[in-house]
């Protein structure tokens, strides 16, 4: 799989560490209780929808489309058929859910269809705006599901923050880095989700911890979410 191919740089685990993941933290943040049972318990809560399938196929996409163009030449990325790309792990990514799920489908193919083609008109409608969000000529790119590795706290060194940064750029007349969250929704955030504390949180950890595990300026770090939404909501003027 394309994720495949960025993870491998991750920094292997020490013994004796403890990892934690922003997940764990946002769950604890809403629920103690339904994190202990995820993460000491072991219980499983809820298993794989479709909007994680399409979420994780999105991001490989977008991410190996954006790793053509920076490292090798806007017209290499022109030439990728990104609708199949996003079809080929779309597929993957499904077919591997059902498999560990002991074969239960979690979907159906008109849904499928739907949510690709909803995906479809995504890619079509960034790339005729590619310059606006993601130029080569103002900007390098860093790394792609760059890996965070690094102690949580000053208290603990065997309590790791693991996690990976889906886009890190840097401007190139400023040298500054530019940290883009890729996060696939339906409508779109409401005020209420942009009102969040723990989704705002998410980015300003990774700030933190960035700046801590690769020594750079915290104040030379720009965070961003990338939305990019399914569908219009019938009667707004967007």
């Amino acid at each position: 799989q394309l994720g495949q191919l960025f993870r491998a740089v991750a920094p292997d685990k020490k013994e004796g560490d403890r990892t934690i993941s922003y997940s764990q933290f946002a769950m604890w943040s809403q629920c103690p209780q339904k994190w202990k049972l995820t993460y000491i318990d072991r219980h499983r809560l809820g298993g794989p929808s479709i909007h994680t399938c399409f979420g994780t196929a999105f991001h490989e996409t977008i991410q190996y489309w954006l790793h053509t163009m920076f490292n090798n030449s806007v017209k290499a990325s022109e030439q990728i058929d990104l609708h199949e790309c996003l079809h080929e792990q779309m597929v993957q990514n499904y077919m591997m859910s059902v498999g560990d799920m002991g074969g239960e489908h979690f979907s159906t193919p008109t849904q499928l269809q739907e949510f690709f083609e909803d995906g479809v008109a995504i890619i079509d409608w960034l790339k005729k705006r590619r310059s606006t969000y993601f130029s080569t000529q103002t900007h390098e790119l860093v790394g792609i599901e760059m890996p965070l590795y690094t102690p949580a706290s000053d208290v603990n060194d065997k309590v790791i923050m693991n996690g990976f940064l889906d886009i890190v750029l840097r401007e190139k007349e400023t040298g500054k880095i530019v940290i883009i969250d890729i996060k696939t929704s339906t409508k779109g955030w409401n005020a209420y989700a942009k009102a969040d504390k723990t989704k705002a949180s998410q980015l300003v950890l990774y700030k933190e911890y960035f700046a801590k595990q690769y020594g750079y300026n915290v104040e030379a770090i720009d965070v961003k979410y990338f939305i990019v939404k399914r569908k219009l909501i019938e009667g707004f003027m967007y």
